[in-house]
């Protein structure tokens, strides 16, 4: 059997909740669902997320979600794998 694909969007924290979800596709839409889920199970706590600068984490409509939420996105430089070390999570 090959290799399975999974999409995962993670938010690690080291005083509140983590939060992860598993959406079909890596798309805005799901991330904008994930600001949603941080915020809730953060509700009273400010929220930085770090992030690389994949499509479906710096769109519009993301940053607007984040902006609305309070959460303060801060995007890794590009090809800087090695600043997102959520990523190494999800590496195999």
């Amino acid at each position: 059997m090959g290799k399975v694909r999974a999409n995962a969007f993670g938010f690690y924290t080291v005083n509140g909740t983590s939060v992860i979800e598993f959406p079909e596709l890596p798309r805005a839409a799901n991330m904008c669902m994930l600001l949603e889920s941080v915020r809730h199970w953060n509700s009273n706590q400010p929220i930085l997320m770090v992030t690389d600068n994949c499509i479906a984490h710096n769109s519009r409509a993301v940053t607007r979600m984040a902006s609305e939420l309070c959460i303060a996105l801060v995007f890794n430089a590009p090809y800087s794998p090695h600043l997102n070390p959520i990523g190494d999570v999800f590496r195999t």
